[in-house]
């Protein structure tokens, strides 16, 4: 039987129409190409199955698609059904604080990078509760993901504030998690001190789907992570 299933994989592997082109395009947005491909599959195509995926998604193996699979679920930000005993059909999670948000982002992503058009798989979505503290890493480590949350939120962020609400040890390794998003197109600085140094912060308005990251990333504030929200809000009026 693994015989059988190591050559399916093989004969299978990247074969959907579009998938060479779909896999070639997509950059890193969320976490790596990997995970942005699989979000944008699963939060366009509806319900699809782990086998769908391997042949649209270009995961190397199938033991690294369920994995990230898994670190979605952990996320909170996908669940998934059994459908038969080798495969499983997996979507966008109904129970995360912020689906609505979440599925108009990946489906603006999507008009960019449109994912090869799989079957959806008949399964109802079910709610899957979220864990009591859920985790924060969707758009990288934990500090730089709550990072871009919190200037979406506040619009303007400096890195000294982000210092102050205890996400940072300093300006400067905040002005370097920020630089990452700079990079991918997602944050621009705003103003620049003499030496060159970034002082603030905000969503790229150029980057395509500025307002749909701007709608997803500021609910993830506001329902996730509203104490540091808050405590942004006090040290502005002072």
């Amino acid at each position: 039987m693994n015989e059988v299933m190591s050559a399916w994989r093989r004969d299978n592997y990247l074969t959907a129409p579009g998938a060479v082109e779909f896999v070639a395009a997509v950059p890193t947005i969320v976490r790596s190409a990997k995970y942005t491909r699989l979000l944008i599959a699963i939060g366009t195509n509806g319900p699809v199955t782990m086998s769908d995926l391997y042949r649209s998604v270009a995961i190397e193996t199938h033991y690294a698609l369920i994995k990230g699979i898994r670190t979605l679920e952990q996320l909170g930000v996908i669940a998934r059904q059994p459908i038969h005993p080798r495969n499983l059909a997996v979507y966008l999670n109904p129970a995360h604080p912020a689906h609505g948000e979440l599925k108009c982002f990946l489906r603006a992503l999507a008009l960019k990078w449109p994912p090869p058009p799989v079957r959806e798989a008949h399964v109802s979505m079910e709610p899957v509760a979220l864990p009591t503290v859920v985790p924060c890493s969707l758009f990288g480590t934990e500090v730089s993901t709550r990072a871009l949350y919190l200037t979406a939120v506040s619009g303007t962020l400096a890195a000294r504030e982000l210092e102050h609400v205890g996400l940072f040890t300093s300006a400067s390794s905040a002005n370097i998690a920020c630089r990452r998003y700079e990079d991918l197109g997602l944050m621009r600085s705003t103003t620049l001190l003499t030496r060159g140094t970034p002082t603030a912060w905000e969503l790229d308005r150029s980057f395509f789907a500025h307002d749909e990251l701007q709608a997803f990333a500021s609910a993830m504030a506001e329902r996730l992570h509203p104490e540091e929200a808050r405590v942004l809000s006090v040290l502005r009026r002072r």
